[in-house]
Formats: structure tokens, sequence, C-alpha cells
């Protein structure tokens, strides 16, 4: 059996869906043996090192980074990283999710000198960042000269696995010559057919993602169901997700409009399912992804969506009868296409015949057993 050490990109207790998706695939995978690595951020996060410990049977190791306030990404050069990275020696393959370059750096040239498998797994929104600063009158200056060097340690990497299809157009721009693995993420949801409904009663928009600003749109979010309610009345947002700075946003937005706005904070598996069950379109307002996966979870159900056009959100709505991509940031359009889908739903044109072909589509695309063998064979081989 092949022992495979993956980090993280983030805290693997903020269990946001790189983590959740992760977890997942310790588990289902039968041929090799995951140990994660994940690095510690400091605040609350969504799980506590116990709970995480429960939805996995493999061992996650902690480890603490430097974060300099106005570098991107952080620097693996602490006792605990140093000691984590010195343990690799007993693993066959080391699997990268985390963007940082420092961080990229460290493992390849690990690696390399231990004759190990190294794959840079490309999960971050921008996973090649293009800049090493953040907010500072240096940002210009400094790029030339960054990007250049990413771009060195980027092509010396011998595996990269890509789970949309631009990162392919982008890695040839840099003049990539390495292996290419282009795998999309799974989804771990598995309705049946009794799972999917039309809910004839209400018309219920569900929100699921953590509640940030920048990344997730939460700021965009709260515009568009204001848009939305100005014209319409009788459309009911439900938002499930915590942690980030959008939270008192949101629940803002729940105290102006308390009949059609409800909070419903991080759902368990269970509980999400039950949402996506009784809705009848499913939204994201990210404002960038690498991979549209709650999107994709939504859908098994055979909810259409509304989306920004980002890189992600276009990986899943492949199709024009599984939802629309609005333009980039545009509040107006993004209201506009929720109310023609509510008019198509008073109009029962959100048939069950719909919602089949919806779900059909994208667990023929997304789901373990499409997914997971691909996946397996990239660790084995």
């Amino acid at each position: 059996m092949k022992k495979v050490a993956i980090f993280t990109g983030l805290d693997i207790r903020s269990f946001g869906g790189g983590e959740k998706y992760a977890i997942e695939m310790s588990n289902r995978l039968k041929k090799v043996d995951i140990t994660f690595f994940s690095y510690r951020s400091g605040g609350e996060h969504r799980l506590s090192e116990a709970e995480v410990q429960k939805l996995t049977r493999s061992r996650i190791v902690y480890y603490n980074a430097i974060h300099v306030p106005v570098l991107v990404g952080r620097l693996p050069l602490t006792i605990s990283a140093l000691l984590a990275i010195h343990s690799l020696g007993e693993y066959d393959v080391i699997y990268n999710y985390d963007p940082s370059l420092s961080t990229n750096l460290m493992l390849l040239s690990f690696a390399w000198f231990h004759h190990k498998k190294y794959i840079f797994g490309m999960h971050d929104p921008d996973p090649l960042k293009e800049s090493p600063v953040i907010g500072t009158p240096l940002r210009s200056a400094a790029s030339g000269v960054y990007n250049l060097f990413r771009n060195i340690v980027v092509r010396m990497i011998p595996n990269v696995r890509i789970v949309n299809d631009t990162e392919r157009a982008s890695l040839s721009r840099i003049g990539y010559k390495g292996r290419v693995y282009s795998i999309s993420d799974f989804i771990n949801t598995s309705p049946s057919a009794r799972d999917i409904k039309v809910n004839s009663k209400k018309f219920i928009v569900i929100f699921a993602n953590r509640l940030s600003v920048l990344h997730k749109g939460v700021d965009l979010l709260c515009r568009v169901v204001e848009e939305v309610l100005e014209k319409n009345g009788n459309v009911y947002f439900r938002i499930a997700g915590a942690g980030g700075d959008g939270e008192p946003r949101v629940k803002a937005l729940s105290e102006k409009y308390p009949r059609n706005v409800q909070v419903l904070g991080f759902l368990k598996e269970r509980e999400l399912v039950k949402e996506y069950i009784n809705s009848s379109l499913v939204i994201s307002t990210s404002r960038f992804e690498s991979f549209g996966l709650s999107i994709a979870e939504a859908q098994s159900f055979g909810l259409p969506a509304v989306s920004f056009d980002n890189k992600g959100s276009r990986a899943v709505l492949k199709k024009a009868f599984q939802g629309k991509l609005i333009k980039e940031l545009d509040i107006t359009e993004f209201a506009g296409a929720i109310l023609d889908y509510y008019n198509a739903w008073h109009s029962r044109r959100i048939t069950l015949g719909l919602k089949r072909k919806i779900s059909n589509e994208v667990i023929g695309r997304y789901s373990a057993e499409a997914v997971l063998p691909a996946v397996e064979k990239m660790f084995l081989e």
C-alpha cells in the first residue's frame, strides 16, 4: 500500500470545500494510506481537532507556519514544520494543496533529494500567485521578479494536478512541460430517486458556502438578495454556512428581511441534504473558485444554478440546462436570473424531468465513482 502525505491548503479545522473533499477522499481510497499535514491558523474554526479526527481514518499532523503580514503565502520554517517535512522520508508520495511558493519549494526539494513522487494539486482559486505582497506600493515592482522566480519553481515540479481546464492554459503560458493530471474534484452526495423533488409550495434559493466577503462574495450576495426582494416578496433565501467576515452582513440581512431570509449557520451533511431536497435554486456569488464544489453538490439533487462566471463555476456548468453564468459582478443580471427562475418555477417549467436531467449530468461527471479511480491511479503509478 502506498503511503501518501497530503499538505492541505488551509487549516483542516476550517473544513472548507477543499478540506472536506480531502477528508472524504481519504475515507474512500482503498489502496493508499493517507496522512494529512495541516498548518495551524489563528482564530476560530468550524471544527475542533477531535471533531475533524472523527471524520477521517487518516492521521493528522499539525504544524505552525510563519506569517509575514504583507506577504502572500506562509513560510514553513518553524520547528514543527521542519519536523513535519523531515518525517516525509517514510512516504512514497507527497501531494501538496498549498499554493505558497515557499511550501512548494521546500517540499519539492525534499522530494527530489529523497526520490519521492511530488504532486502539486492546483485546488486554490489562484494557484499561481501573481504577486508576493498584498496592498503595498511594492506590489508592481516586486511582481516581475516574483513571477519569474515562481515560473522557474513551477516548471521544476514534475507532476501537477488541475481541477479545471483554465489552469492548463495557465501552465502552458509559463512553459510548463511536466505531467499534468486533469482530474476534477468529486461530490460526496449520492441522492436517491426520491430525493429529487419539486417544491411546489415555496420558491427557495439556497446559498451554501463559507461566509467570506472577498472569496465567496457575501457582500455581493446581500446586494443580490436586496434587489430580488425589492421586486418579488415570494422568493425565500436560506443561507447555510459559517466562518468568515461576512457573518455580520448576512445576520443584518436576515434581520431586515425576517420573512424571506434565514441564516442557518454551519450545517452537518444530513441537514444540508434536507435543504437541497427542499430548494428550487442554488446560487454562488464567489468572485473566484477553482472548482464549484458547492454548486455540483446542490446540482446532484437537481437544482439549477446561478453563479458569477469564474473558472470554477464554468468547470461545473458546462451545459445550458444546468443554469446560468453571470458576467463578473453584475448584480442586476444576477438578480434578474433568479427572478427568471422564479417565473419558470411559478409556471411549472422547473419540472421533475429537468431536475433529474441536471442530477444525472452532474453525478455522471463528478461522483466519487467517476473521479476517484483516476486519483488513486495518480498516486499509485
